[in-house]
This record gives C-alpha cells, sequence and structure tokens, in this order.
C-alpha cells in the first residue's frame, strides 16, 4: 500500500526535476512557445533593473562578465540571436550529455 502523504526521496525529486525540465525543453521546439518565452525573458531582465541598486548590481555584472557595460540593444539583439537549433545543442552538451549525480 502507498501511503498518499510520503515524501519522495532525493533521488526521486532529482530524476522528477530532470524529466520535467526535459518536458519543458520539448516545448520550445514549437516557435510561438519559444517566441512567447523570449519575450518573457526579455522583460524579466528589464524588471529587475527597477531601482538604483539593481541597475549598480547589473552593471557590476556586466564589467565583471563582459569587462565593459553592455547596451540594452545588445542585449536584445543576444537574445534573439538563440535559436530553437542553438538551444539544442547547448542543451544536449550542457546538460544531456552529463551524468546525473546523486
Amino acid at each position: 500500500m502507498v501511503c498518499a502523504n510520503r515524501t519522495r526521496t532525493p533521488s526521486e525529486s532529482s530524476s522528477a526535476e530532470y524529466n520535467r525540465n526535459g518536458e519543458e525543453f520539448s516545448a520550445l521546439q514549437v516557435p510561438e512557445k519559444y517566441s512567447e518565452l523570449r519575450t518573457f525573458f526579455k522583460t524579466l531582465l528589464l524588471a529587475q533593473c527597477d531601482g538604483s541598486t539593481a541597475v549598480c548590481e547589473d552593471i557590476g555584472r556586466q564589467m565583471l562578465t563582459y569587462a565593459r557595460r553592455i547596451p540594452l540593444a545588445e542585449i536584445d539583439a543576444r537574445i534573439e540571436a538563440v535559436t530553437p537549433a542553438v538551444l539544442k545543442k547547448v542543451m544536449g552538451e550542457y546538460v544531456y550529455d552529463r551524468d546525473l549525480f546523486l
């Protein structure tokens, strides 16, 4: 008999999360969904810079990462340059080509 209130083990949770991420990645193969997520990501990036502290953190992050300030037009162009094929390649290289650790 399986208890309905049973908590999942860490390995079960990791496996379930890995499968959920795979399902979300499959949804990116639909162009409409991909465009929607790209717009959401751009909105999220802009919404993070709503105060002076957040703007300073963003400037610092860009200076540490790129050694220069990145204009919004360039950030937008970089996001637009990501295609489903590029995302699939990166996911295959950095996510799916790795062993799960438990």
